[in-house]
């Protein structure tokens, strides 16, 4: 399943979305995610670049990475016989496609078990490094991108630009990721829940990515630890039996990462994924793909956040969810792009 990341015409920029009006219901299912462009045909790169060409003219500050890259590859496939989508990363490989994009990390295919189920995630895919930062949600305001929506920070904290942006809702989040395609002429989007919780584990079969000894957590995630609870003293919460150094969200890469290199997936904000919510995995896709059936009025969270105290909040296999159009202090996103399959 190599399809992703078309966006739901209910979530596209041209349309009136909502902000923190009451929720909008969302019945109609998202279109089905196109496949990625196949750039070893010359015809179909120089298409995309025309298309690119076209969506990015007259935008302010756009880069010409994208039209470059393309150009290189078509002369490549014309001169040299070389295929573009050869030319892509490996697994490991950190890459950015503008200078204002998230980083992302190649992530190589494979198979994780999920309860009863057997997940074959069977086409690499890159993934955010980090959860998308305020500085990122900016970029993309600037630019006249994500309904100029600028978020703050939790009530009494600063907004940093290096901290994951919150108070953003499955909409917003789409918004940018709409955003990114149209910039950089690639596919990005939100990760299914499957792909998530794969990405997430890394190879791992415990609790957390680490293991299973809670007392390891500062040193790899930011929940509601002893600082939080000085400041904050949640009373429906026990606090972490360490410090993690910081009392709410933290800069992203704070901590260590899992074992595909990527940071913060369990706590500091709880990340939304692209399905409906229901309340098992009964009749979900075993092939990676986002579930569009059931309740699409609400949105799935996984990873736990800085508000996660002890508990298996922030957990490789606890969800939560909650309505697409609301905007919490602890939930964010990271997003996720497609990549050419080797030939």
């Amino acid at each position: 399943m190599d399809q992703r990341y078309l966006l739901p015409s209910s979530v596209r920029r041209s349309e009136p979305g909502p902000r923190d009006a009451p929720e909008t219901p969302h019945d109609e299912p998202p279109e089905p995610r196109r496949q990625g462009r196949d750039l070893s045909d010359p015809r179909v790169a120089a298409e995309t670049i025309l298309q690119v060409e076209g969506s990015n003219e007259g935008r302010a500050g756009t880069s010409p990475w994208t039209h470059n890259r393309l150009t290189c590859c078509v002369i490549a496939l014309a001169v040299l016989g070389l295929s573009c989508s050869k030319a892509s990363h490996p697994p490991g490989t950190v890459f950015s496609d503008c200078s204002e994009c998230p980083e992302m990390v190649v992530i190589p295919p494979g198979t994780f078990t999920r309860g009863s189920q057997a997940i074959t995630i069977d086409y690499p895919m890159a993934v955010g490094l980090y959860e998308v930062t305020f500085r990122e949600w900016d970029a993309c305001v600037r630019d006249g991108g994500c309904d100029g929506y600028r978020p703050s920070a939790p009530e009494g904290e600063a907004r940093k630009p290096e901290h994951p942006v919150t108070k953003v809702n499955w909409h917003d989040a789409n918004r940018y990721a709409e955003w990114l395609t149209e910039v950089t002429g690639e596919e990005y989007g939100l990760l299914s829940e499957a792909e998530w919780e794969y990405a997430a584990r890394a190879g791992s079969q415990t609790a957390q990515y680490w293991g299973d000894r809670v007392d390891q957590q500062c040193q790899y995630a930011n929940g509601y630890d002893m600082m939080a609870h000085l400041k904050y003293s949640l009373d429906d919460r026990m606090p972490i039996g360490c410090r993690d150094g910081h009392e709410y969200t933290s800069p992203v890469g704070s901590y260590r990462p899992n074992a595909f290199g990527l940071y913060d997936v369990l706590g500091n904000v709880t990340e939304l994924v692209g399905d409906c919510y229901n309340k098992d995995y009964t009749g979900a896709p075993v092939d990676g793909s986002a579930r569009y059936t059931g309740d699409c009025t609400r949105r799935i969270f996984r990873g736990g956040s800085w508000r996660s105290g002890v508990g298996n909040l922030i957990s490789l296999t606890a969800r939560i969810n909650g309505p697409t159009a609301t905007r919490y202090i602890d939930a964010g996103f990271r997003v996720a792009r497609t990549l050419e399959r080797e030939r």
